[in-house]
């Protein structure tokens, strides 16, 4: 294991990009409360996207740390998430939050899952989590002002 996988803090950088990640998510939610701006119709069409957006570049990381010596089965799986997200958004803006958000939950268990097998640094765990329980609050926020608002 090499030392930047056995790295137990969040790298500052890792923050930084975690913060900015989650800024779309958290505007689109904070734009469903200002119909008046007209902003609220595009933060509904936007936000679900950007969700779909995470889940192929969570994808991606998880693509590229096990790009080493890997199973032809985990390419395939490293598949899933992305078309998964993509056919959600053809679906009603109430299912594609709901698929979206089981997507996100199950990339996050699969990441945890390699971290805890020495498959990704240890702070990435963390870091997965705290992302996924942002963008989990701000897709059912998005969900709950479709069917209660």
């Amino acid at each position: 294991m090499s030392v930047a996988f056995a790295e137990t803090r969040l790298p500052a950088m890792a923050w930084l990009a975690g913060a900015i990640a989650a800024l779309p998510l958290v505007a689109s939610v904070a734009a469903l409360w200002l119909p008046e701006r007209g902003i609220d119709t595009l933060a509904r069409e936007a936000g679900p996207i950007y969700a779909a957006f995470l889940v192929t570049f969570f994808s991606g990381i998880r693509w590229g740390a096990l790009l080493n010596p890997v199973s032809p089965r985990e390419l395939l799986l490293g598949l899933m998430p992305p078309y998964a997200a993509w056919i959600a958004l053809m679906l009603r803006p109430e299912f594609a939050l709901c698929v979206l958000l089981i997507v996100l939950l199950l990339q996050a268990l699969a990441d945890v899952l390699a971290v805890e097998a020495g498959r990704l640094p240890y702070w990435y765990g963390k870091w997965r989590m705290l992302l996924t329980a942002a963008a989990g609050v701000t897709l059912l926020a998005m969900l709950g002002e479709r069917l209660f608002r």
